[in-house]
C-alpha cells in the first residue's frame, strides 16, 4: 500500500503525460542515453543516430514543450529546459520516446 503524495511507477503509459509536464534528467545505464535524442529519430532503431553525452544532462529539469505523433501511432515528445537555457550550444531542445525514457529511468517524474 502506498502513501498519499508518492509516485508509483508503471511500464503503462502515465495518464498525466501533456504540454508542460516536468521531468527530471536522469543517469543514463551505459553513460549515453538510449531515449533522449538530439534530432527527430527517422528509425525504430536508436544505433542510427548521434547519442547525446549525460555528464551537461543529468539533473537538468526538463517540460513537455511539443508532442509529435508518427506516422506509426508513435508519440516523439520535445523536451526544453525548465530555466530556458540551451543543453549545449545551440540545442534548446531534445527529443524523446518518454515511455521508454521513464522506465530506463534517463527521465525522472517530478
Amino acid at each position: 500500500m502506498s502513501n498519499p503524495g508518492t509516485l508509483v511507477h508503471s511500464k503503462s503509459k502515465p495518464k498525466s503525460i501533456r504540454i508542460g509536464s516536468v521531468y527530471i534528467i536522469g543517469k543514463p545505464v551505459n553513460e549515453t542515453y538510449l531515449y533522449l535524442e538530439s534530432n527527430l529519430p527517422q528509425y525504430e532503431s536508436h544505433d542510427q543516430s548521434i547519442s547525446l553525452s549525460s555528464h551537461k544532462l543529468i539533473g537538468k529539469m526538463v517540460s513537455i514543450v511539443g508532442i509529435l505523433n508518427r506516422a506509426n501511432s508513435k508519440a516523439i515528445y520535445i523536451l526544453g529546459r525548465r530555466d530556458r537555457k540551451d543543453f549545449y550550444k545551440g540545442l534548446t531542445k531534445i527529443y524523446a520516446d518518454l515511455e521508454n525514457a521513464l522506465v530506463a529511468k534517463e527521465l525522472l517524474a517530478v
